[in-house]
């Protein structure tokens, strides 16, 4: 047998050898487990967005609840008063009105703080898991408020595309960068939707700090408590073509701590002058100045006297 065949003989075993530990050694694949997604039917369905609400008829409406029903409720509840409501002039619409969040009673009073003409063609967007799930309630706060539903846990990036549709076609919006409410009432985080809206569309934000709603109506509550408000405006800013989202939002959450801050030194209480009652107004004019004040005993004297006479030193 010649070297060469002997090699070959060599290499073709060695060959076969590996073939037969190849093959007992191999081993079905091992399949990955089967990821759970979420049917179609499982999903929420979408809510339709209530384009009704912003017919003439309802905008007829809604001008006669807030004037009639709203704001007069509003008045009597928190007496607002408003400052700082030139810096509106300086903003062309539309354009984006970012207050905190504290209560539902914030949206109610930026309305209420607006001009007319900007007042009527401003929308809300409210919580679609809240107020849209039930007919009478959407019904209710589309016609009172202008609002449309704002998706803030499936379809988020829908909700925010709906609103930037709607800044294009000329319509202002009242959205908390916040969020959900505040429990406490203070400030948090800002998130960048705001901020987003405003580096894609170039729309005017007009940051906004509502004051005393916390007290009014916190979040919880069935019922108002009466607890005077102020809304503060603050100059409008606008979004640089260089400028990212992220830096935009710190920029608009600076504004708002900055009206917070200068809102804790205004003094907006009893702000009227008060009037007279009915018994002042029913009596003739200088009786009550001639009625003589009643004179109070001096608690140093008698028995208090006398007691403290006796309590040892």
């Amino acid at each position: 047998m010649s070297r060469r065949t002997a090699q070959a003989g060599s290499m073709v075993r060695w060959a076969a050898e590996d073939t037969v530990r190849m093959l007992r050694a191999w081993r079905p694949p091992e399949r990955p487990e089967p990821v759970e997604r979420p049917s179609r039917r499982s999903r929420p369905p979408r809510e339709a967005e209530p384009t009704w609400g912003r017919s003439d008829t309802s905008a007829t409406v809604r001008r006669v609840v807030q004037r009639k029903a709203l704001f007069p409720l509003l008045d009597v509840l928190g007496r607002p008063t408003v400052v700082g409501l030139h810096h509106l002039e300086a903003a062309r619409p539309p354009i984006i009105l970012a207050p905190n969040h504290a209560s539902h009673a914030d949206a109610p009073l930026v309305l209420r703080a607006l001009p007319p003409a900007l007042r009527d063609d401003t929308l809300v967007p409210a919580a679609a898991d809240y107020f849209f799930t039930r007919p009478w309630l959407s019904v209710v706060v589309t016609l009172a408020m202008n609002a449309v539903p704002f998706d803030r846990r499936h379809d988020i990036a829908d909700s925010v595309r709906r609103m930037e549709r709607l800044l294009r076609h000329g319509h202002s919006i009242v959205l908390f960068p916040e969020g959900s409410r505040a429990r406490d009432g203070r400030l948090r985080g800002f998130k960048a939707g705001v901020a987003h809206l405003a580096t894609q569309t170039g729309a005017p934000v007009v940051p906004v700090y509502v004051q005393g709603t916390h007290a009014l109506l916190p979040a919880g509550a069935g019922l108002p408590r009466p607890s005077a408000v102020a809304v503060h405006f603050g100059a409008p800013l606008v979004a640089s073509p260089e400028e990212t989202a992220r830096a935009f939002n710190e920029r608009l959450e600076d504004a708002v701590a900055e009206l917070a801050t200068a809102a804790r030194g205004h003094t907006y209480r009893d702000v009227a002058p008060r009037r007279p009652g009915w018994r002042e107004r029913w009596r003739p004019q200088g009786a009550l100045a001639a009625e003589p004040r009643p004179v109070l005993p001096d608690p140093e004297e008698g028995w208090i006297a006398r007691w403290r006479s006796t309590t040892p030193r």
